[in-house]
């Protein structure tokens, strides 16, 4: 299968990750898509220490989000669901908790010229989930982030067996396309089988870049 491009190269199709990919489930909340969502996302959303609400394309709301070192990914009920949490002010990894047990850790790998943001390696973790405190070995990465991370034009691949695809995308020029609105805002789509919520907490991330 060959990934479609438009004339500017942003009309990138997404598709199921290899594997269902669930980090931050739990007995209580089920965010695996079983089709396409689009998500809208507010520039700076993710440093902010105010509550706000991320939205699908039809306006229903998602999530509340409030950043910052220490930000927290909420029902819209106000219900706290993840943490997502900087190993240190400019540190280059962090954490996403659920229940003050680690699920995943990002690691970000800095870019070689001038402006670039890098990348991102996402290591999601298996049961029993570790504390923040646990310097146990990684295993090796499911997801990579890559792109123009600044400029929010990136994509999200899954890598964790050969013939990687990409299964999440930002772009502000699908919100162009969408919405006529792309100054502040910007769409992130996410493919089936793919946790919306880590998703959502990577986006979060990226804003503290």
């Amino acid at each position: 299968e060959r990934e479609r491009r438009g004339e500017e190269g942003d009309d990138i199709e997404v598709r199921m990750p290899l594997r269902r990919i669930t980090a931050l489930q739990d007995s209580r909340v089920h965010f695996i898509n079983d089709a396409p969502m689009f998500c809208v996302w507010e520039e700076g959303m993710g440093r902010s220490k105010e509550q706000k609400i991320v939205k699908d394309i039809n306006g229903v709301s998602l999530f509340l989000v409030s950043g910052g070192e220490s930000g927290k990914l909420m029902l819209p009920g106000g219900l706290d669901h993840a943490h997502v949490m900087r190993r240190g002010l400019t540190s280059d990894e962090w954490f996403l908790l659920v229940a003050d047990r680690v699920r995943a850790r990002v690691v970000r790998k800095e870019g070689r010229a001038a402006g670039d943001a890098g990348i991102l390696l996402v290591h999601v973790l298996s049961e029993p989930f570790p504390s923040m405190s646990d310097d146990s070995s990684l295993p090796p990465p499911c997801l990579v982030v890559r792109g123009n991370l600044q400029g929010k034009e990136y994509y999200v691949e899954d890598c964790s067996q050969e013939g990687g695809r990409r299964v999440a995308r930002a772009s502000r020029k699908m919100s162009m396309k969408f919405s006529g609105k792309g100054e502040d805002l910007y769409m992130i789509q996410v493919a089936p089988g793919l946790d919306v919520a880590l998703v959502i907490c990577l986006a979060a991330i990226i804003d503290q870049l």
